[in-house]
């Protein structure tokens, strides 16, 4: 209801039911949350297939120690991940689109995850080959 239609309405009144009832316009938790929960699809698999190829071409994929090494690092993965819709809702919040926030922050985080798990394989080589415990 806004105030052309009730005069009797304070001019802010408007204003305060939005913030209580929330923008209609805006998508609901339910549906970010489902947003980002397609994206962890995407984000799993990139993880899982740089894992994949890195490992087998470096020859650890019968390597429990690896395998255990990766799962706590898909675990600590899967963890940070839950930071993306905070993030979105933050960036939204300071007038940035959801479509594009989402966009920036699941880039950024799936680079700095691909990153790391890069890294970590490195340091793996770099454990085996110093033999370093």
């Amino acid at each position: 209801m806004s105030s052309e239609e009730n005069p009797y309405l304070a001019p802010d009144a408007d204003i305060r039911l939005a913030a209580i009832m929330g923008n209609p316009y805006e998508p609901s938790a339910k549906f970010v949350f489902l947003a980002w929960e397609e994206l962890r699809l995407i984000y799993n698999a990139v993880l899982v297939l740089e894992t994949l190829v890195f490992g087998g071409f470096l020859g650890f994929l019968g390597d429990p120690i690896f395998w255990a090494e990766a799962v706590a690092g898909a675990i600590g993965a899967n963890f940070c991940f839950n930071a993306g819709p905070i993030v979105e809702g933050y960036l939204n919040l300071v007038g940035m689109k959801r479509a594009k926030a989402r966009g920036i922050v699941f880039t950024l985080g799936l680079v700095f995850s691909i990153l790391l798990t890069s890294g970590a394989i490195f340091f793996k080589v770099l454990k085996d080959f110093k033999g370093i415990d």
